[in-house]
């Protein structure tokens, strides 16, 4: 059902909805609403009516936020992998003009791209993490390894 995470994706927008516009009404009118789901035989399908409440409106608006696709900004940073840990997925990047090398984290899909790239250059795509205008980390979501003319 809409309140449990591993079906989440499995829950129709449709009915997310349906379920929003009836939580207006819930916020105006009434206290809860049950309904009870029935097959197309006339089947009762759930033994227990379903209610629709507060807790069960709160449950469908973080179902939906989960479903919604990130708003974050992702950056491109160029440099040499000069360091990787295949069992942690971590890397350590040396970038032009930066003193530090930036640390990186990756999933395995992005580890044969990866692997390819070590001691050459690398254009990561991720999430980057800045303290002014040092680059401290990124969370690696795409390499591909630069040709060196």
């Amino acid at each position: 059902m809409v309140g449990q995470q591993s079906t989440a994706t499995q829950v129709s927008i449709g009915a997310i909805q349906t379920v929003e516009s009836l939580g207006r009404l819930l916020r105006r009118e009434v206290e809860a609403i049950e309904f009870t789901t029935f097959d197309s035989l006339g089947i009762r399908r759930k033994p227990n009516p379903i209610r629709i409440d507060e807790a069960f409106l709160g449950r469908v608006s973080k179902v939906k936020a989960s479903r919604q696709p990130t708003r974050a900004k992702l950056d491109t940073l160029e440099g040499r992998v000069t360091a990787l840990d295949i069992s942690e997925g971590k890397l350590q990047l040396t970038v032009d003009g930066q003193s530090r090398r930036v640390k990186g984290t990756f999933a395995m899909l992005v580890l044969q791209p990866l692997l390819e790239s070590l001691g050459r250059r690398v254009k990561l795509e991720g999430h980057v993490e800045r303290s002014g205008r040092t680059i401290q980390s990124i969370q690696i979501l795409s390499a591909e390894v630069v040709s060196e003319d």
